[in-house]
């Protein structure tokens, strides 16, 4: 996609004005982070199959 190597390991800068630089930006606020749940294969499928069931059974009942 780029010619240019340096130009793809570029960093990317956010202007901001010096006088803004300790007020929020406006959708900052909504920037959280959250624990990542890990699965062994087992419990995996048993969580996906358990959903289909769900969802299978909901489409009969549903007309699309």
């Amino acid at each position: 996609m780029f010619s240019n190597e340096k130009k793809m390991n570029a960093p990317i800068f956010h202007w901001i004005p010096k006088t803004d630089k300790e007020k929020y930006f406006a959708y900052e606020r909504f920037n959280i982070s959250t624990e990542l749940e890990s699965f062994t294969e087992e419990e995996y499928n048993k969580i996906l199959k358990v959903f289909f069931s769900f969802f299978f059974h909901f489409l009969k009942f549903v007309r699309i």
